[in-house]
């Protein structure tokens, strides 16, 4: 009994630590949720009714329009797509997203609320799905009506996934496309995971961050499969939707570039609150030391040079960050950064897109339930809440006005600044994403590793390329 008291206590101790973690999660979602609710109300009696921005869901009127603005046109591909644009616009994804429509929009012919009914349901069960599996692979774990507790309250006051019904974006396909490819990821299964995630950033060049998680594998297949599959899948597409793919590209491209200045280049102070980017925080910190423009396009704020400016610094940062800590690090926080990295630095970032915050979320519970609380991985108080607390206030609705305009974007893109902060500085060997064996090294050691594992490739290319040299010679002579 003596001896076996040493290694029992510690683990008593970790699942209380994590109860408690898991218990404030809870507590700070449910207070913000019902903040948020009375700050709504309170708004709307004071006045602010007729404004659009006095609910949650705000701008009623532009409900499912995310997905009723494409749908109609995508019923056309290769029948004069581009000639049957909607009330909107032109078409402003990449190629292969009309086909993702189609997917939903086709079945149904022109009955598009069949159409949307059913890709909202195709959503949320999938997203019910995910935390069912959580909830069943923490079952074993002595905090397991803890970790209940917070996926039954995660899923029922998910503002991200109500957002994203609200406005029926196609995110959320995507957002099951990139699901599958992480849960491919974590069992090790590299081929499945590059062709989903492949699939994803073809349709939103944004999600490109992801493929990084192929590099610590220490494989070609997987690097190579993906930017591959892009570039013929964009080609394919665009050759699919006609009339050829010269046209098809200065169609999309044309698009993608007026929806860039029209988002990227304009402050659009009255959509700063519901934009979580980094470059929304810099706006709203603009619009409140300037204040507002007599002039919609804000010349004076020289937003052109700001964004070109902002897009270098990012990207070094994010490649230098990468490059200095993030390899040396186990695979959730490589999960866990290179998330944050497509929800903090792209130019917009909506609500929507914080489902994809329940991914490396979802992979950080489990390592609490299973490796922390039974005592296997020691990971500190602080560092749980660091993680759990800003999570829970990404995933609550943030209703928050300063001087008359909605902040609460900014008020999340602080809480993912700290937990970019946890994901550079803590590690998480998470058993259930493959790093149950994970040691710390140096950035040395880690290079050397990627390098004895790239070496063999490298060798058959280099092997393959003297054959072909050699056949070409003596076909020659």
């Amino acid at each position: 009994m003596s001896k076996s008291a040493p290694s029992f206590r510690p683990a008593c101790e970790s699942a209380r630590q994590v109860r408690i973690a898991l218990a404030a999660y809870a507590a700070v979602l449910i207070f913000c949720f019902v903040a948020s609710t009375a700050a709504a109300v309170a708004w709307a009696q004071a006045g602010y009714a007729a404004w659009p921005h006095a609910s949650w869901l705000y701008w009623p009127e532009y409900r499912f329009s995310d997905f009723t603005e494409y749908a109609e046109q995508c019923r056309y591909i290769g029948h004069g797509f581009f000639q049957h644009q909607g009330a909107s616009g032109p078409f402003a994804y990449n190629a292969p997203a009309a086909f993702l429509f189609a997917a939903f929009v086709r079945p149904f012919g022109a009955d598009i609320v069949a159409a949307l009914g059913f890709y909202l349901a195709f959503f949320l069960l999938c997203f019910l799905m995910f935390m069912a599996v959580l909830a069943a692979s923490s079952r074993r774990s002595p905090v397991r009506v803890a970790a209940w507790r917070s996926l039954l309250l995660s899923a029922v006051l998910s503002y991200p996934v109500w957002f994203l019904a609200d406005r029926g974006n196609i995110e959320g396909a995507l957002w099951v496309l990139i699901a599958a490819g992480v849960f491919f990821w974590c069992r090790g299964r590299d081929l499945p995971a590059a062709l989903c995630l492949g699939v994803a950033v073809a349709c939103k060049f944004v999600y490109a961050p992801l493929l990084l998680l192929f590099v610590p594998r220490r494989k070609w297949p997987p690097l190579l499969l993906p930017p591959v599959f892009l570039v013929v899948l964009t080609l394919l597409a665009l050759h699919a939707l006609g009339p050829s793919v010269g046209e098809a590209w200065r169609n999309i491209s044309g698009a993608l570039g007026n929806f860039g200045n029209c988002y990227f280049l304009e402050l659009r102070e009255w959509e700063l609150g519901f934009n979580h980017s980094l470059l929304g925080l810099i706006k709203r910190g603009l619009f409140l030391a300037l204040g507002p423009s007599p002039f919609y396009n804000h010349a004076e704020y020289d937003l052109p040079l700001m964004y070109a400016c902002y897009k270098l610094v990012a990207a070094g940062f994010l490649v230098g960050m990468y490059a200095l800590r993030v390899v040396t690090l186990p695979r959730l926080n490589q999960l866990f950064f290179l998330v944050l990295a497509f929800l903090l630095f792209a130019p917009v970032s909506g609500d929507y897109k914080l489902v994809y915050l329940y991914l490396p979320w979802g992979l950080f519970l489990l390592f609490l339930v299973r490796d922390v609380a039974e005592g296997r991985t020691a990971f500190g108080f602080k560092a749980q809440l660091l993680v759990l607390i800003p999570c829970a206030v990404c995933f609550s609705p943030q209703h928050l006005i300063v001087q008359g305009w909605p902040a609460g974007g900014q008020v999340k893109c602080l809480a993912l600044l700290l937990l970019l902060y946890a994901a550079v500085k803590f590690p998480m060997p998470c058993s259930a994403s493959g790093d149950a064996e994970w040691k710390a090294c140096s950035l040395r050691a880690a290079y050397r590793r990627l390098a004895e594992g790239l070496a063999p490739g490298l060798l058959r290319i280099a092997a393959v390329r003297r054959w072909l040299a050699e056949e070409g010679g003596s076909g020659g002579t």
